[in-house]
Formats: structure tokens, C-alpha cells, sequence
């Protein structure tokens, strides 16, 4: 039902061709029903669809999802964070490049339920260090007015334990 409403906000349906293992989008316009393979559909929503129907699909399990944000238009990366972080079955392990997902699952996931790593390159090695509990206050925190994707060093040196 979900899946089938991102559809209907742009006048779409999807058609699920159960025998054949399709899916497919229709319109209807003026009783005339035209279906487009869903290969034609824009990026963002096959890449949406494919990370819900694996956040629904599992239970107890624990999801990896490299840039789920790559090639979504950012509204659909804040939506999928919100799913993210109001999902209790499953744990997550997440790579990412946005602020729209890292600042909506930070904001909005317990402390004690949220890790943050930063991984920077030094020495010709990729190198991962947990930045601190106060390290992702400081990033929450509006009066410093920071973008941790700008200020990856400050938080590799000062802020982050090993």
C-alpha cells in the first residue's frame, strides 16, 4: 500500500503482474489505460521502493545500505531516514554523503541507540573512528552551526576516540 501510494501522488498505478514476476505502472486517462515497464519510472523511486521492501521484507536482521541517498531527490533521502530511524526490527549500518539523512536520523534516534563513525584516509589508510556522544551534540547543536561533511577533520582530530 505504501509503495502503491508514492505512485498515486503523480496520478499513477502500480500493477503487480504476480504470473509474469513484473511490476508495472499504468494511467488512466480518459478510460484508455496506458502501462509503462517499470524500468521507465525515475530513479529515485525505484531506489525508494527497493530500500522499503528491504526495511519491511526483514525483521531481526541487520541492513546495510551503502548512500541509500545516491541519485534520490533529497525529500525521498529524509522520508527513507524516518523509516530508518522508527524501525525496532532491524539494526543499521549506513554510508552516506547527506546531510538531509545523517541530520534526520541523528536528531531523531535515541543516544544510546546511535553510533557515528567518521571515516577519513591518513597514511595511505582508510582509517574509521567513533566520534564521541559530545562530538554528536556539538554537531546537533545549532549555535556552532556546523556541517560535519565540511568539518571532517575538527571532529578526526578533536572529537573522535579511537
Amino acid at each position: 500500500k505504501e509503495i502503491a501510494a508514492l505512485f498515486k501522488e503523480y496520478g499513477l498505478e502500480l500493477v503487480l503482474r504476480i504470473k509474469e514476476q513484473k511490476l508495472e505502472i499504468q494511467k488512466n486517462i480518459d478510460g484508455i489505460i496506458y502501462s509503462y515497464p517499470y524500468s521507465t519510472i525515475a530513479d529515485t523511486l525505484q531506489r525508494i521502493i527497493f530500500y522499503l521492501t528491504a526495511i519491511e521484507s526483514n525483521h531481526d536482521s541487520v541492513l546495510l545500505f551503502e548512500e541509500p541517498e545516491a541519485h534520490a531527490f533529497p525529500p525521498y533521502t529524509r522520508m527513507l531516514a524516518d523509516r530508518i530511524v522508527h524501525d525496532e526490527k532491524n539494526q543499521y549500518f549506513i554510508t552516506t554523503h547527506s546531510p538531509y539523512l545523517l541530520y534526520t536520523v541523528i536528531e531523531n534516534t535515541p543516544f544510546e541507540e546511535l553510533g557515528l563513525f567518521i571515516t577519513y584516509f591518513e597514511n595511505y589508510e582508510t582509517k574509521v573512528r567513533a566520534l564521541s556522544k559530545e562530538g554528536l551534540r556539538e554537531v546537533l547543536d545549532d549555535s556552532y552551526n556546523i556541517d560535519v561533511f565540511f568539518n571532517l577533520d575538527r571532529f578526526v582530530t578533536h572529537e573522535a576516540q579511537p
